[in-house]
């Protein structure tokens, strides 16, 4: 199920985030999708969490479509796959956060007209790169 905060809370009855997808997960779904607007989405599963930040843009024009298009970049991806695995979810939460990115970007989906398949890998990569670091070499 992929719904927003607000639906989370009031389909739950919880109000953090986390109680809330435990809450709905009791209800048959197993994997939950919580989109967070500008600050991402957080995906829950029986393996756990995993949180994507938004794409930060100096110039967020207009949200229409915006969870529309994280919703079609999320579940493409996942059918292009061709399996549900936690490795391809992840990714999968990454890619819908890439595309509704470039949703704001124009008024309504107007950006979309004018956007290359080169642009989209490049924001997952950025993305990607915003949240990526190493942890060998720390001293515990």
């Amino acid at each position: 199920i992929s719904v927003n905060e607000g639906e989370a809370r009031m389909l739950s009855g919880e109000w953090n985030l986390r109680k809330a997808a435990i809450a709905i997960q009791a209800m048959g779904p197993r994997i939950i999708v919580v989109k967070r607007g500008e600050y991402g989405a957080t995906l829950f599963t029986d393996d756990g969490m995993f949180v994507a930040p938004a794409f930060m843009l100096e110039t967020a024009l207009d949200p229409t479509g915006a969870g529309d298009s994280f919703a079609g970049g999320l579940l493409g991806h996942i059918a292009r796959a061709g399996t549900v695995t936690p490795h391809v979810l992840r990714q999968a939460i990454v890619m819908g956060s890439s595309l509704g990115s470039f949703a704001v970007e124009g008024f309504g989906l107007e950006r979309y007209d004018t956007l290359k398949a080169g642009e989209i890998r490049h924001r997952f990569e950025q993305l990607h790169a915003l949240t990526n670091f190493e942890t060998a070499g720390i001293p515990w």
